[in-house]
Formats: C-alpha cells, sequence, structure tokens
C-alpha cells in the first residue's frame, strides 16, 4: 500500500527555544515547558530538584528577564503542540516489490502460505502536558532541537513490523486474513500495547480512535479485479467478429470473345484479388481500334483550327486595307 502523500511527514510536535529567544507566543492548543538550572542524564531524562515551569496560557510570555550584576539561569525551553497528530505505517503491495532492487527501507509482510499481505496502520497521538518534561528525552530533540511526525513513524516503525506485524500475519494463510474480526482484533490490541508502552516513555500517548488497520489487496486479489475488468470491457465492447467461413471459389466463364465473371458468396476482409484476361481487350487503352478512331478525331480537330487561324488572318488583313 502507498503512502498518503496529502499528510505533511514534515509536522512539528515540539521545538527547543534558542538560547537568547527571552519571550514565546503560546497559540491554542500549544504549551511552554521551561527548566531552569536543571540537570539532564544521557537518556535526556530531567534530574530531580530542577525548577520546572509548564505553562498553558495562551499569549506572549516572558522566559527569562535580564537584571543587573544577576548571573542569568541556565534555561531550556520547549514550545509543544498538544494536538492530535496522525503517524501511517504501511507495507508494500506486489506491484511496489522490485525483485532486481532491494530497497531496506520497504518490507513486505508475507503471510504462512508465502503470500505478501499489504498492511496500513493509522495511530493517532498527542503529547500529555503533564508527562511534557519527558519529550526532552527524544533522540531527535537532543539532536536536532525538534521532533516531527517523520521522526515518531521512524522511530517506531521497525519495533511495529519486525516485532508485532510480522510474527502475527505469518501464523495465517492468505484466505484467512481478508474479513476475519478476530485477527484484526488481536493484531490491533498488540499494536496498542506496543505504541503505548514506546511512547509512554516521551510523555506522548494515544488519542482518539487511537488505532486503525486497513488490509490491502493481494497478488491473487489485484489479478482477479484485472481478469474481471478485462471481461467487462470485452463485454461491452465486443471486438469486430471476423467471418471465417470460406466463400466457394468459382473460375470464370469464358463466352466467345466476352469475358464473363460470377461471384458468389460473401468476403467479409480485405482481399487481394489477381486475375488473368483472355479475350480481345487490351486493358490498356480500351477495345481494339479504339487508337485508329482516336487519330482520326485528331486530324480532324487539327485542320478545323488551322482553317479557323487562316479565315481570321484574312479578315485581319482586309480590314487595314480599309483604314488605309
Amino acid at each position: 500500500m502507498g503512502k498518503d502523500n496529502n499528510r505533511d511527514s514534515s509536522e512539528v510536535l515540539a521545538k527547543l527555544l534558542g538560547e537568547r529567544q527571552n519571550s514565546i507566543v503560546v497559540h491554542p492548543n500549544e504549551f511552554l515547558v521551561v527548566v531552569r538550572d536543571g540537570l539532564f542524564q544521557s537518556d535526556g531524562s530531567l534530574q530531580l530538584g530542577a525548577e520546572l515551569t509548564i505553562i498553558r496560557t495562551e499569549g506572549k510570555h516572558t522566559i527569562y528577564k535580564s537584571e543587573l550584576f544577576v548571573k542569568k539561569p541556565d534555561i531550556e525551553a520547549l514550545l509543544a503542540n498538544g494536538s492530535p497528530h496522525t503517524l501511517e505505517f504501511w507495507t508494500p503491495s506486489p506491484d511496489e516489490i522490485d525483485v532486481n532492487f532491494h530497497d531496506s527501507h520497504i518490507i513486505p509482510i508475507v503471510s504462512k502460505d508465502g503470500k505478501i499481505i499489504p498492511i496500513q496502520i493509522t495511530i493517532i497521538v498527542a503529547i500529555d502536558p503533564d508527562q511534557a518534561p519527558s519529550l526532552f528525552r527524544l533522540p531527535s530533540i537532543r539532536n536536532s532541537g525538534r521532533v516531527t511526525v517523520d521522526n515518531l513513524q521512524k522511530m517506531l516503525n521497525n519495533n511495529l513490523m519486525a516485532n508485532v506485524v510480522a510474527p502475527t500475519i505469518e501464523t495465517y494463510n492468505a484466505d484467512e486474513i481478508r474479513g476475519n474480526e478476530s485477527i484484526r482484533a488481536k493484531l490491533l490490541q498488540k499494536l496498542i500495547d506496543t505504541s503505548e508502552t514506546y511512547f509512554d516513555w516521551y510523555g506522548i500517548g494515544l488519542t482518539g480512535n487511537k488505532m486503525t488497520i486497513q488490509w490491502g489487496l493481494t497478488e491473487e486479489e489485484i489479478n482477479l479485479i484485472k481478469e474481471r475488468k478485462l471481461a467487462w470491457e470485452n463485454r461491452i465492447m465486443p471486438k469486430d467478429k471476423t467471418n471465417t467461413e470460406s466463400s466457394e471459389v468459382i473460375q470464370p466463364v469464358n463466352v466467345g470473345s466476352r469475358n464473363v465473371f460470377v461471384n458468389s458468396g460473401v468476403i467479409n476482409s480485405q482481399v487481394t484479388i489477381d486475375q488473368s484476361i483472355q479475350g480481345g481487350m487490351d486493358v490498356r487503352i480500351g477495345p481494339q481500334g479504339s487508337i485508329g478512331k482516336t487519330n482520326i478525331f485528331r486530324v480532324i480537330i487539327s485542320v478545323i483550327g488551322i482553317v479557323g487561324a487562316i479565315g481570321s488572318g484574312i479578315i485581319f488583313i482586309i480590314r487595314i486595307l480599309e483604314i488605309i
């Protein structure tokens, strides 16, 4: 199954503010986590005793107000978006797999009988404001200062596919999966348990409908659809049928000097007929004697033309003499 390109996987869930940023505007569904003089462990966990403030009120807030002769405290501020976010996970369908090119990121899920089972999994998550300090544990926060939907998908993908989806699907044949609510419910619960356990460490929880599973088409189902489509197209737009019955061939009958052709039968396709004509006929110029008649006609026309030209010349000379 293909990725939904309409979704923006670069959507930001949380980001660190710069050290010189003294104020920030908190918008609806956002909250601000401010840690003063806090110490973080190697995994991003905040040590006890740090001054922690979680601001959920909309509007502009001052993070630090500078004072003369007062050392600026060590401040880490993180702006998080508490709105629901959609994560998508999918496995390739048969037509998306290139046997000549191996992509480690495209791993098919195979059933017990060796059939490729395309699956699309959708998870709805949201940041828990009360657990927001746990966001500092996210590797992407520590490395790049922000976490996106794409970061979470990449973090969870291998865990879900290798430890949950693949082991579950490979215990069933392909024809047992389609429409089997028991298998769907079993897989769904495993996915929910794994996701909740994984995200809880980072202060992220499942929300709304939590999770959905959608089966894609197997190779056999795709071929069946293609066959039905082709059969339907042939039904509504039948191809021209060629009459395969051969017509009886009857030889032409030669009567005297005339050529008489007797035609019978029907030919429903283009044919080429080669005929050998015998008789008193010149196929190039018509019947015999036509050359002589044509020549006499041409002579008569030429004589008439010459006589007309001479007459016109005489009349022209007489008119000139009259003028003189």
